[in-house]
């Protein structure tokens, strides 16, 4: 399964001051280790800076079970004390994949 964390920074916060969250977020999520079931965690920074964007994502792949424990963990308490009250907006999706899930359009490229 995929669980995506997509978030807001406060509206104020300067561009150096969101990439210093970046680089301090992407620090924690490097240690979160030794979670059965969880296989990996990317973090993706926007790339196009318009007011109605979000900031980042988190994006991790880890069995269903996983989760409770990840929530459970030092690192979830840590992740929400240390920088929630950084985020004017945080959404949680979480998928699994099936065969309806997918590509339904494909463009082409010149």
């Amino acid at each position: 399964m995929e669980h995506y964390i997509i978030v807001k920074f406060n509206a104020g916060l300067t561009a150096e001051q969101k990439t210093e969250l970046t680089t301090s977020i992407r620090a924690l999520f490097s240690q979160v280790t030794g979670i059965p079931g969880l296989s990996e965690i990317r973090v993706f920074r926007n790339c196009i800076h318009n007011p109605n964007r979000s900031d980042l994502m988190i994006r991790m792949t880890m069995e269903r079970d996983a989760l409770e424990l990840f929530d459970q963990s030092a690192w979830h308490k840590q992740w929400k004390e240390q920088f929630g009250p950084f985020l004017e907006a945080k959404t949680i999706f979480d998928c699994q994949s099936s065969e309806e899930d997918g590509v339904i359009s494909q463009g082409q490229t010149r």
